[in-house]
């Protein structure tokens, strides 16, 4: 291939990744317009009322995971084994 070609097809593969780029990092969000932040919740239960979580597969008998609190904080993962759990995980279910 010819050394210019080869140039300006370099320079133009170049400056298309930073135009898309520069696109994808824009925000869609209009100025005029305010973003809410707000979560969805699915029970109308505090977090501390919760004493177990357990998880399973309407499609399958077998139970796939099951949680139990212990303590204000601590999360211990009975099913499918007994150890400590992720407070970040579980707070995020």
């Amino acid at each position: 291939m010819n050394p210019v070609r080869l140039f300006l097809l370099t320079l133009v593969l170049a400056i298309t990744g930073a135009v898309l780029l520069w696109k994808s990092d824009k925000s869609p969000v209009d100025s005029d317009s305010s973003v809410v932040n707000s979560t969805l919740s699915v029970l109308p239960l505090a977090a501390e009322e919760i004493s177990s979580i357990t998880i399973h597969d309407p499609n399958r008998a077998e139970l796939i995971t099951r949680l139990e609190r212990s303590g204000a904080k601590n999360w211990i993962l009975t099913e499918p084994l007994k150890d400590l759990a992720d407070l970040a995980a579980v707070q995020s279910l």
